[in-house]
């Protein structure tokens, strides 16, 4: 029951803060911005998201994410908005939070600060 905690909050997170986000950028000039869930793992850590991607005016990707990582002994969650240049393959990160949380309790506070954080960085999807 540990885990639902936080991926329960993670889902929340893109239901609410993360949907919203991609509703303004799609009044905003966007096209096709939706909020998702991404989980992944490999040997070592596993992690699940709540994010937005969509193509801002200039060419570049942007994204706004919050993140849930997990390793043997290990929760740390982070916020990030962040561009990526599909011609360069460049990716330059323009906000960003993270902690190590101390439980799955603590954990879930941070995903649900942080999301609200992440998503009111707005000024991205117009900055050049």
């Amino acid at each position: 029951m540990v885990v639902f905690a936080a991926l329960g909050a993670i889902a929340e997170a893109a239901d609410r803060q993360f949907h919203e986000l991609a509703v303004w950028v799609n009044r905003h000039g966007g096209t096709g911005a939706r909020s998702d869930t991404v989980v992944r793992r490999n040997s070592e850590r596993a992690w699940a998201a709540a994010v937005v991607e969509v193509g801002r005016f200039d060419g570049l990707e942007i994204s706004w994410s919050v993140t849930l990582g997990v390793t043997e002994g290990s929760l740390s969650v982070s916020a990030t908005v962040e561009t990526f240049d599909p011609d360069t393959s460049d990716s330059e990160v323009l906000f960003e939070r993270s902690a190590v949380a101390p439980d799955i309790a603590a954990a879930v506070v941070l995903i649900g600060s942080y999301s609200t954080d992440v998503c009111a960085q707005r000024q991205w999807w117009t900055s050049s």
